[in-house]
This record gives structure tokens, sequence and C-alpha cells, in this order.
């Protein structure tokens, strides 16, 4: 009786254990099936920039830098994204005098105050450093305020490991800039 007893629970217990199962999968598939139809959709972290103009010629904002005294007005054009350039609406930066910009690549600064054009090289714009291909950043000549070389070993955190390293840092012309120019420092 105790074989026959134990062959019926497991033959239950295998026939509950399946009926569960398919009904755990077509509830599943149910819930995700609603989730994907009726759920919000998939919000993307992806930000869309507009398309910059400077005097009607296109500009990459992020590595063009000039001062903003120079602007006479900006106009913003909303627009849907543009798919081919991932971008979203205009914005026209019109100058007080388009002839008055002379723009020099970083390149350009580096084969000037460094000896070799090979070495490695960092730029800080106004103590923040420049990272990405910063060679072909564009800066107006007239908004430099200086130009200071630096190398590695003159950092605390690189001169371990990149004494070499050719630090270029450049101030602009910001006001604040210019106020800690004219500062007096007594030592």
């Amino acid at each position: 009786a105790a074989a026959t007893l134990d062959v019926g629970c497991n033959f239950k217990t295998r026939f509950v254990s399946k009926n569960l199962n398919m009904k755990f999968s077509i509830t599943l598939y149910l819930t995700l099936f609603a989730i994907i139809s009726f759920g919000q959709p998939m919000v993307s972290d992806t930000v869309y920039q507009p398309m910059f103009f400077l005097d009607s010629v296109k500009i990459n904002i992020n590595r063009l830098f000039f001062s903003p005294d120079k602007i006479n007005n900006v106009s913003v054009i909303k627009g849907d994204l543009d798919p081919i350039t991932k971008t979203k609406g205009k914005v026209f930066i019109t100058s007080k005098d388009s002839k008055n910009f002379n723009f020099i690549f970083f390149g350009e600064i580096k084969s000037k105050y460094t000896s070799s054009n090979n070495s490695p090289t960092i730029f800080l714009l106004d103590d923040k450093f420049l990272l990405e291909k910063s060679e072909f950043y564009k800066i107006d000549s007239s908004y430099i305020l200086k130009i200071e070389v630096l190398k590695g070993f003159d950092f605390e955190d690189l001169k371990d490991n990149f004494p070499d390293l050719a630090v270029i840092r450049i101030v602009t012309r910001s006001k604040e800039n210019i106020d800690d120019q004219n500062k007096i420092h007594i030592r």
C-alpha cells in the first residue's frame, strides 16, 4: 500500500507541477505582452543638441571659444529631430563684427609654444581639461589673456607617471580672469 501511495503522490505532484508551470508561463507571457503593448514607451537618455551657426556658418559650439561680448544677437528656431544630423532645432549667433574673429586651432598653439609636436599634450582652458582631440578645438586669438606651458612634473598627480607631459594652460579674457590678473598679490 505504501508503494502505491508513493506512485500516486508522484503522479499527482508531477501533474500539479506541470499545470502550475503552464499557468505561470501563460501569466508571465500575458504580463510581458501587456507591458510592451500598453506600457509607457522607452525613454532615451539621449539629449539632442541644436545645430549652431555663427554668422550663418555652421559651427561645433563645443569646440569653439570666443568672447560673449562679441555677440550681437542669438536667435533660436525650434525644430523636430533631424535623423540625419541627430540635431533638434537651430541656434543662430550673430556677432557684432564677423571680421573681428581670428580663430586659431589649439594644435597651432601647441606648435608655437612647445618644442615637439609629437609630445603628449593636455590643454587646460580656464582650469578645465579639454580631453577629446583638443588639437581641433578653436579659440579666437583676441579672447586669450595668457598661455602657460607646464610639464607633468609640475603637478603632484602627474609627476610620477607623466613627467614629460606638456600641459598648455590657456586663460581667457573673461571678467573673472581679468580681475584676477589685475589683483596685486602679496606674498
